[in-house]
């Protein structure tokens, strides 16, 4: 791997620079937003606060996206070795359920999209499992409303989250800001996110989007 202290970067880079997590690049060209290891911790500590204490983590989502990456830092700055599910064949509802039984913690998470979360639902031994977690994070996009009922009333405990790669994954849950997170609209009517979680700006690239150090505006009304 190559020494990325070695990168000619943007100039707000810090010396600790832990991480560049590419954004999908749905509104452009994929941009790599500056991590440290101050900025993942924040993001993992508030994520625990707001859950009601540190525990182990499944991990059902790929790595290489910061809502996967991120369930295995929390579980490990918890101390914790993580459980991890085979994605290779696709999410199956079945091996989910196997691999809770698997997880040992004081607390147990895991973190999904909503279209595993309609799978789990439609497996009684994977429905019966997630129920027996203390949360379960869905993000990426909003459960459609039946599904999140439909969840709710069988004991699942969703939260639904909102984040992006460049606030280190979720920094709202179920529409309110972790601790130590601002949430404010600007005159345009776009959604600011001020934070420790915040990240250092984008890989070789300056944007107006990260104004105050810690602050960053959104492309989302």
């Amino acid at each position: 791997m190559p020494d990325v202290r070695a990168v000619p970067i943007s100039e707000r880079a810090p010396d600790d620079l832990a991480w560049l997590f590419y954004t999908s690049g749905t509104t452009g060209r994929p941009k790599g937003a500056i991590h440290t290891p101050a900025t993942l911790a924040a993001s993992a500590d508030a994520t625990h606060a707001r859950l009601g204490g540190e525990g182990n983590w499944l991990l059902a989502l790929p790595a290489h996206h910061i809502a996967g990456l991120q369930v295995l830092l929390r579980a490990l700055r918890a101390g914790f070795t993580p459980v991890i599910t085979d994605l290779r064949g696709g999410f199956n509802a079945d091996r989910f359920a196997a691999d809770i039984a698997l997880l040992r913690g004081p607390r147990r998470y895991t973190s999904l999209v909503p279209p595993q979360l309609i799978a789990i639902l439609a497996s009684p031994a994977a429905t019966a499992a997630a129920a027996g977690l203390d949360a379960v994070l869905i993000g990426g996009a909003a459960p459609p409303r039946s599904v999140h009922d439909r969840a709710r009333a069988a004991g699942i405990p969703i939260v639904r989250t909102y984040g992006m790669s460049e606030t280190a994954g979720g920094c709202v849950y179920d529409g309110q800001p972790l601790d130590g997170v601002s949430l404010s609209i600007d005159d345009e009517g776009r959604v600011v996110l001020c934070g420790p979680m915040v990240a250092h700006g984008y890989h070789r690239r300056t944007d107006p989007a990260f104004g105050a150090p810690g602050s960053f505006r959104t492309d989302d009304l």
